[in-house]
């Protein structure tokens, strides 16, 4: 509990410019939400009233929206449709939602024509928004826009698929795995909207055929040469090379791929998806240090906090024991990590407020792990 009322005072005394949902003040807005309904960190529903009026009145009145999920409206009409249902926060019903839903929708078919399909930034996050709605207007978006990436799948052989996102600083790798830009969670969001509406003509078909090429990319884990990854980053077409790293995380790893075959083994029924989830995420169990894993902060994205909580949401798909071990080692690091860089105010990061590389994503592990049915802030963040 400290460490979370030290991570309010610390966004206190460091308000951020930036509106997003993944590195500003929609972010922040997500967490004093959470800590107001659980009676955390001295939050009142005023002043998270008037931090959710000045993002509005700030995009509306932005020269050029930006329409994208992590960065732009699409974030702040995910929020808004995620607590409007709560009657102690009953500002977040001011905005009628489906107004908006007709600009974004062509955005993002204008981003698939170019490739630009990215989770965070493309045509993904605004197709998981609107699997993530309750309102049925927006099933003819979700089944247009689903066909349209079907059809962009690129055909490695007659029994797998891969997909192209041309995020600008993604471009040489052609194809990226990871749960942040890649297929891992592109998959995952496909998978749910599978879950809505089976009958989306090839869905089917492309995800069983986009999880095969991702469980052929499988590379040789040698731990005694200091590799410790099955699964790489990425695959350059053109020199044809993957991109290897012993990251372990929320944005790659092979954590991302653990969690995808647990997933489309339950939505699917097919068992041995979970099985492959449950070879796989056994075999990251042991990483626990710096070489292995990559962590070195305790923030959400490639840190301690993020890793913690994909235990956490293993453990619940799961019931398997070892992942709640795993859980309770990488919190305990978090709370050692968070506390450290508090106290000697280390959090060197550009943006403190992000959730993601700062402290906002960090504050939401830790509340879960006070709170433990507060799991369904994560769904912002595809898992």
């Amino acid at each position: 509990m400290n460490t979370v009322n030290s991570i309010h005072k610390l966004l206190e005394r460091n308000q951020s410019a930036d509106l997003s949902l993944v590195n500003g003040k929609l972010g922040v807005l997500v967490f004093y939400s959470y800590s107001f309904l659980n009676n955390t960190g001295g939050i009142d529903k005023d002043k998270i009233e008037e931090l959710f009026n000045e993002i509005v009145t700030a995009y509306f009145t932005e020269d050029e929206i930006d329409l994208s999920y992590a960065g732009g409206i699409t974030g702040l009409l995910s929020v808004i449709s995620h607590f409007k249902s709560e009657e102690k926060l009953d500002f977040f019903q001011s905005i009628v939602v489906n107004e908006i839903h007709e600009p974004i929708f062509i955005q993002a078919k204008k981003w698939i024509d170019c490739d630009f399909i990215d989770n965070l930034y493309g045509t993904i996050g605004i197709l998981h928004y609107f699997s993530q709605s309750d309102d049925t207007s927006t099933e003819v978006y979700i089944n247009e826009l689903t066909e349209l990436l079907i059809s962009k799948a690129i055909n490695i052989d007659f029994n797998r698929v891969a997909f192209i996102n041309s995020f600008p600083d993604r471009q040489k790798e052609n194809f990226d795995f990871g749960l942040a830009h890649g297929m891992s969670g592109m998959l995952s969001v496909l998978l749910d909207v599978y879950e809505k509406n089976k009958s989306i003509s090839g869905l089917y078909s492309a995800i069983i055929k986009c999880i095969q090429y991702v469980l052929q990319s499988k590379i040789n884990m040698e731990a005694e040469h200091g590799h410790y990854s099955f699964f790489p980053l990425g695959y350059d077409r053109i020199t044809q090379e993957y991109t290897l790293s012993n990251r372990l995380a929320w944005c790659y790893g092979d954590l991302n791929q653990v969690m995808l075959f647990y997933k489309a083994g339950r939505i699917l029924d097919k068992k041995e998806y979970v099985d492959y989830g449950h070879i796989f995420g056994m075999a990251t169990l042991s990483r626990k240090n710096e070489i292995s894993t990559g962590v070195r902060d305790s923030a959400f994205c490639h840190g301690s906090s993020g890793l913690a909580y994909l235990y956490l949401n293993l453990y619940t798909q799961s019931q398997e024991d070892n992942y709640l071990k795993a859980y309770e080692f990488w919190i305990a690091e978090t709370l050692v990590l968070a506390n450290r860089e508090l106290d000697q105010n280390l959090n060197t990061k550009e943006n403190i407020n992000s959730l993601l590389d700062g402290v906002v994503g960090t504050g939401l592990v830790l509340l879960s792990s006070l709170y433990p049915e507060n799991l369904t802030w994560s769904k912002f963040l595809f898992i």
